[in-house]
Order: structure tokens, then sequence, then C-alpha cells
């Protein structure tokens, strides 16, 4: 996929504990399944669906490698991710993303901001 998903909902994905964990050793060095599995303690299958909905969402790659030991011959994978930021100022709420290109080049920020509007809470009236 080439377009991540709208910024606030990249950084909810990016919350869940075993996807953040991925994207982070794969922001160090693209890494296979079962070496992700292993290093992360996430097991096999669980790592293949967090990394398949990684990939979906555009904010991993994966990149095909030659060489590589067989259980790693569909790929290895890599972050896109280069920085995500989540920032409250006052009623607003920003997410900035800073993700890698598929083809590669300088990342490209995706921002979103939200208006936040607090519910009113009507006091009970007094007896």
């Amino acid at each position: 996929m080439g377009v991540p998903p709208p910024p606030l909902e990249a950084f909810q994905l990016m919350l869940d504990g075993p996807c953040s964990l991925i994207l982070l050793r794969t922001s160090q060095e693209p890494c296979g399944a079962s070496q992700l599995s292993v290093e992360l303690g996430i097991p096999l299958t669980a790592c293949y669906r967090r990394l398949r909905t990684l990939v979906k969402a555009g904010l991993l790659r994966r990149l095909k490698r030659s060489g590589r030991p067989r259980d790693e011959a569909g790929g290895v994978y890599a972050s896109r991710v280069r920085r995500a930021s989540l920032i409250l100022d006052g009623d607003r709420l920003r997410v900035e993303l800073l993700i890698e290109p598929e083809g590669g080049g300088p990342p490209v920020p995706f921002v979103e901001q939200l208006d936040l509007q607090l519910p009113t809470i009507e006091s009970p009236p007094a007896s």
C-alpha cells in the first residue's frame, strides 16, 4: 500500500504494543517475521498478523531479499515511519507523521488536526 491511513488512525495503530515494537525494531534494520517473533517475544502467527496490518496501513514495507534463511524467503520488513508526534494544544489535537515514500526519497509529512469539544455536563437540580 502506498498511502498511510489518516494520521490519527495510524497513530492509534502504532499504540498497539506489538505493532509499536515491530515498527521500532524495523526502523533500526529490516527484519524477517521469524526474527521479529523471537526477538520481540511475539508468537509467530500474531507477528504475521501485525505485519500484514502494518503493511496494509502503509506504515511498514516488505522488501524481497535473496540469500536470506528459508523462513524469510518471503522477504524482510522495514518501517516507513520516521517520526510520529501527538500534540495537545488547548482544545486542539494535532497528529503528525513523517513517512518514507514507498519508492524511497525524502520523508513526507502527514498531518491531521482535530478540534476537541468537551461534553457539557449539566448539574443535577438542587433538591
